[in-house]
């Protein structure tokens, strides 16, 4: 997908489908890179999109249509539902927050009370326990919580399972990508919490532009994506 081309349309309207709400261009609808039809089930997530498209000027900037960028992948890549789910659930033996570190004791303080409140919000509403690990290698979870994590995942759409996988791999963890997609987190704590020690350690050892600028565009992937699911709906 070039990073931009030039303007091709007038008219940008959503209208409701068989397969749900598309967005249309001129009366033709939207494609993927993939050739799939640009359809989402919510209308007010199709309208998102629509903005992005009326908000065009001369040239189509698709660097700065994040729904429809995240739309497009999401789409072309929301088949093989057990592969989506598989790959979420292997988070869970190197999930972030699991991997503690004792030393020093203010930063083992800090994910205690930062990331353990989480892990015993996964036990309590979806019967997911992971113990944490001071081992730098991934480490087994119990079958049952693994089992308990699958069973959550099989009753989300193949488009939620296609962004909640990207939200994980962002969020290094299945549990804040799941506690976000349930709104117990917003975007932005998420991704707080999942910066804990990169950010500890930027305190003691001072600020990096390039990690900076790193940072901020995981921010931003963080919000559209939970903003995109939320819009599912």
């Amino acid at each position: 997908m070039s990073a931009s081309v030039k303007r091709f349309y007038d008219a940008v309207s959503v209208d409701e489908t068989s397969a749900g709400f598309g967005v249309f261009l001129d009366g033709r609808a939207i494609k993927t890179p993939g050739r799939a039809p640009l359809s989402v089930p919510r209308q007010g997530l199709a309208e998102l999109i629509a903005e992005e498209w009326r908000g065009q000027k001369d040239k189509v900037d698709f660097a700065a249509m994040p729904f429809t960028r995240t739309l497009y992948q999401a789409i072309d890549h929301a088949s093989a539902r057990p592969e989506k789910i598989a790959a979420i659930c292997a988070y869970s033996g190197s999930d972030l927050l699991c991997i503690r570190t004792d030393n020093p004791a203010d930063l083992a303080a800090l994910q205690n009370d930062c990331w353990q409140p989480l892990l015993d919000w996964a036990e309590k509403t979806h019967g997911i326990w992971f113990a944490p690990t001071y081992e730098l290698i991934a480490q087994p979870q119990p079958v049952t919580s693994v089992a308990n994590l699958r069973s959550v995942l099989e009753t989300r759409s193949d488009l939620e399972l296609a962004l909640l996988q990207r939200l994980t791999a962002v969020l290094g963890s299945s549990i804040l990508a799941l506690a976000a997609f349930e709104n117990h987190i917003d975007a932005d704590e998420a991704h707080a919490l999942s910066t804990l020690e990169e950010r500890y350690q930027e305190k003691r050892w001072g600020s990096d532009a390039e990690a900076i600028a790193r940072r901020a565009g995981l921010h931003a992937e963080t919000d559209i994506l939970h903003r995109t699911l939320q819009a599912l709906k």
